[in-house]
Parts: structure tokens; sequence; C-alpha cells
């Protein structure tokens, strides 16, 4: 399991990696937990993450993590329980998106 983020100032955000284990992601794939960190500083890797990507991530064990989502129509989707093996959530302008959604 590999939780990508590309979130950088949210406080669940370490290294590109999320750690927050109770991730939400709603109807619209947006991730209901970004939380902002005024005060965290990050590069942006989001230009660069393919030339020059972040360190890679430790296992994370599917069944430790509680990744609940609401986008009925995707193939990942098990009894709004997500089955990927990773995500990776989209930094927006205006918000987060789960760049794994794959409609049914």
């Amino acid at each position: 399991m590999d939780i990508r983020c590309r979130k950088g100032k949210c406080v669940h955000n370490n290294n590109q990696t999320c750690m927050y284990k109770n991730l939400q992601i709603g109807n619209a794939t947006e991730c209901k937990d970004f939380n902002p960190d005024p005060d965290k500083y990050v590069e942006d890797y989001t230009k660069t993450m393919l030339e020059k990507p972040p360190k890679i991530a430790p296992f994370k064990n599917i069944h430790k993590y509680d990744l609940h989502c609401d986008a009925t129509n995707c193939i990942f989707n098990k009894d709004n329980k997500c089955l990927s093996n990773g995500i990776t959530i989209q930094s927006l302008e205006k918000g987060t998106e789960c760049l794994n959604f794959f409609e049914k």
C-alpha cells in the first residue's frame, strides 16, 4: 500500500507520503482529510515528480488503514473501502483529488 500525496502543506504529509490512517475520499473523489499547516514549508515536487521522484515510502499493510471511499462508481471501491494497492492525491489550486479513480 502506497499513499502518495502532492498536497505538501498538509499536516498528514511526510515527504510526499500520507501518514493518516483513516483517509476518506469523497463522492467527487476529493480528499476529505486535507488539513493545511500554515507553518509548514515544503518544496513543490509536482512539476518534477517524474524526473526526480521522492523517496520510496515504506510498505503499508492495507488492513491497518481505513481508506474510506464514497466514489461509488470507482472500480476500487468495495463497500465504501478503497482496495487499490496505492493511491495518489493530486494537489489542485482549490482542493485535492484522488488520481486512482477509475469509473466502473
